[in-house]
Formats: C-alpha cells, structure tokens, sequence
C-alpha cells in the first residue's frame, strides 16, 4: 500500500511530500501551520470495521484551527458539524468541492477553522470525565435503586 501511495505522490504533478511515521512533535507542528485536514479512512469501504469509529487526528487538527474535509461516516458525523466546523463527504466530488470553496474563500475557511477549533472542546479530557462520571452515576441509580453510593474519586 505505502509503495503504491509512493508511485502516486511521484506521478503527481505538484508538491507533495509524504511523511511515514513522523514523529508527534512533526505532526504537532505539522498541524500548526496546516489549514485544511483531509480525512478519507473508509471510502467507499463496504467493511464497516475497516471505518475509523471515533477519529482522535480530526479533532487534533481541529483544535490547531484546521478545517476538516472528512469522509461522512464512523465518527466524522459526530465530530464535524457539516458546513459548519468543517464538511463532511461522500464521494471524491464532493472531496474536491469543498476543498476548492476553502481554497477560495479565505473568510469562510478562517470562520470555520475558528467553529472547528471552538467544537473540538467538546472531546477534551475534562468533558470525557464529566459525562462518564454522569453515566456511572446513572447505573449506578438503576441498579442500585437509591440516591447515591459514597463517591469514588476516578484516577486520569
């Protein structure tokens, strides 16, 4: 697989460098200077386990103000908001679409990368914690069938 993205970077006819296993402070300063994040793991991918369920890059390059252009499907729907944090897509049409829109129209891409980076507080640690801690809670009633055991302080 790495061998055939090689051959189409090389066939390419526009600058394109590819990065194999780089190393997180490269990714961190990759997304720092980034401006739109393509996410594409599952096109037309008939092998629902084979889609990434959750997507921790796109809410990374979010929070470093990139504006996502996500396959629409596994976790992508819940992360990007469609025309709003960023767009989600369905096929290579759309993909080039609403690339080109952010390509040409600075406001709207500076707008949404401010939208994308706002949303992606939402699946930060302390909101994780917060909602787990809510769900122990409510089985916690249900199984139990009272107000509330002793608190357990959760180690992060």
């Amino acid at each position: 697989y790495l061998e055939a993205i090689r051959d189409a970077v090389a066939q390419a006819q526009c600058p394109i460098e590819l990065v194999v296993n780089a190393a997180v402070s490269d990714i961190k300063e990759y997304y720092r200077v980034a401006a739109v994040f393509w996410h594409a793991c599952g096109l037309e991918e008939i092998q629902p386990e084979r889609v990434e369920h959750f997507g921790m890059t796109t809410v990374e390059a979010m929070q470093n103000y990139c504006v996502p252009v996500v396959i629409d499907g596994g976790g992508q729907k819940e992360i990007v908001e469609h025309e709003y944090s960023g767009y989600r897509f369905s096929g290579l049409d759309e993909l080039k679409m609403f690339s080109l829109t952010l390509i040409g129209d600075e406001d709207r891409r500076k707008t949404m990368a401010e939208c994308a980076s706002e949303r992606s507080h939402l699946f930060s640690k302390d909101v994780f914690k917060i909602k787990f801690e809510k769900l122990l809670t409510q089985v916690e009633l249900e199984l139990v069938g009272k107000e509330s055991l002793p608190a357990v302080a959760i180690r992060t």
